[in-house]
């Protein structure tokens, strides 16, 4: 077959986007479709082989990535657009590597600089004439250095809209504080960890009025990832976040970011009393925005069972099996609004069988893509039935099954094979579970085959991966055919 007389480029493209995005194609196979002809391969090596480690800082390397892959006509690696820089010492860096390293990086969206002590040698200059394109920086430590100083603005500083930092010392607030001056006119995205507690005063009075209200991710926490003492610091961006970290003890704090919110895409949240939940249903269904909700119930509250999320498009709850019961029923009422669902993440025993069969088998489920089970209990039964709702759903493409422990009954993979939707599953299970126990007891039966393993993660794929030029091409045409 001759794909490119039967369907134009731009669709196969299209589909190749669809395949190389996804999460679940093992790297070597996508890194395989470059073959199909030389279009195909430079949108590959534009789009998805553009990254770059460098670990030591050594001219004759930096030369041989040069010479032997961007210049090479039969290497995908042609621009770098993601540099990491993590070299063990920054020791006797001449400036012929700062000039190569700058040649590297003139294409560079994202530049990584990963150190494993402080340094005041810096292995590369920030400038827009260098970097015109840099969007996102990550920084290990902020040392000081001319790029950070008084002196640059941010006319020549690249125009960073997402800072990434680790601080180790009272000694770095100084200069990240400089750095934060020269990116006022772009920055939009800030991430920091503060891995100490002294003399933190300059940096909280500094970014509790650091461009209010004008930051997408505004996420400041101590060195065991929690906001701590910062957590404050967001309700001076109250009104223009689009993400907020989890904050373990402060439900009260959220929900009254998220009242004044209307922005807000993604949502981690611990609740702690009835009331609070409550009135999480309550704003969450007033913001359409909102369509990812992390939800972690620290209690069993007695909810109405009419109470459901109408605009959460990617739920994973962590809850008693009575509330979560509840929820899945409430969803099966027809009179209620449509379940939006399209990923739902939730933990399953004995008791949420039958709900959950009932929740799959009607129409309020018809969104759903993505379905994420941790299985907690040993004894279950009415898995096969469970088995057979799932190979009926017809939207249903990625099933995630993790195993806490042992378990007598693997019946939920007997039927799946019949699905004309599923594609992937993936099986994870704990360290205890051991390995040859999983292979004899809960591998999937054909069409799906294992391409990958990760620990103690497997992967399936319906028909499996196979690297031969005419399965490549069969595989896009299949794909073209679906959509």
């Amino acid at each position: 077959m001759d794909l490119y007389k039967s369907y134009p480029m731009y669709l196969v493209l299209d589909i190749l986007k669809y395949i190389l995005d996804s999460i679940y194609i093992p790297m070597k196979y996508k890194i395989s479709l470059s073959r199909i002809n030389r279009s195909v391969f430079r949108f590959i090596s534009e789009k998805y082989v553009n990254s770059l480690t460098i670990e030591e800082l050594d001219i004759r390397f930096i030369q041989m990535v040069d010479q032997s892959h961007l210049k090479n006509q039969q290497c995908l690696l042609k621009t770098v657009k993601k540099l990491i820089i993590q070299p063990a010492f920054l020791e006797r860096i001449g400036i012929d590597v700062v000039e190569e390293l700058e040649k590297l990086s003139v294409n560079t969206h994202v530049l990584y600089m990963k150190y494993h002590h402080p340094s005041r040698r810096f292995p590369i200059r920030l400038s827009r004439l260098h970097q015109p394109n840099l969007r996102h920086l990550v920084l290990d430590y902020v040392i000081e250095i001319p790029s950070f100083s008084k002196d640059v603005t941010s006319e020549t500083f690249p125009p960073i809209e997402y800072l990434e930092v680790s601080i180790h010392s009272a000694t770095e607030i100084t200069p990240l504080l400089n750095l934060l001056d020269i990116l006022q006119p772009t920055l939009k995205k800030f991430k920091l960890t503060v891995n100490f507690r002294e003399q933190v005063e300059q940096l909280k009075s500094y970014l509790i009025n650091y461009k209010c209200d004008q930051m997408e991710v505004f996420n400041i926490s101590n060195g065991h990832g929690q906001p701590g003492i910062y957590s404050n610091l967001i309700l001076s961006q109250v009104h223009s976040l689009i993400w907020l970290p989890p904050i373990y003890t402060k439900s009260k704090l959220i929900l009254n970011l998220l009242k004044e919110n209307n922005v807000l895409t993604s949502l981690d949240i611990y609740i702690y009393d009835q009331q609070d939940l409550e009135t999480l249903f309550y704003l969450s269904n007033q913001k359409p925005n909102l369509k990812q909700l992390n939800l972690t119930l620290m209690a069993n509250f007695q909810v109405n069972d009419l109470q459901v999320f109408k605009y959460i498009e990617c739920l994973t709850i962590d809850c008693h099996y009575e509330m979560l019961l509840n929820m899945l029923l409430a969803y099966t009422n027809p009179k209620l609004h449509k379940c939006p669902f399209r990923q739902l993440s939730i933990c399953i025993g004995q008791q949420l069988i039958a709900p959950l069969i009932v929740f799959i088998e009607s129409e309020q489920s018809l969104l759903l893509k993505y379905l994420d089970l941790s299985i907690l209990d040993s004894n279950v039964l009415h898995y096969d039935k469970l088995s057979v709702a799932l190979s009926k759903h017809p939207t249903l493409t990625s099933l995630s099954v993790y195993f806490s422990e042992l378990i007598d009954n693997y019946s939920i993979f007997d039927n799946l094979g019949a699905s004309t939707s599923l594609d992937y599953i993936t099986i994870a299970y704990n360290h205890s579970v051991k390995s040859t126990y999983y292979f004899t007891q809960t591998h999937p039966k054909p069409p799906f085959m294992q391409v990958s393993q990760n620990h103690r993660t497997y992967l399936f794929i319906r028909n499996g991966i196979h690297y031969q030029s005419e399965s490549i091409l069969d595989s896009i045409v299949n794909k073209l055919k679906f959509f």
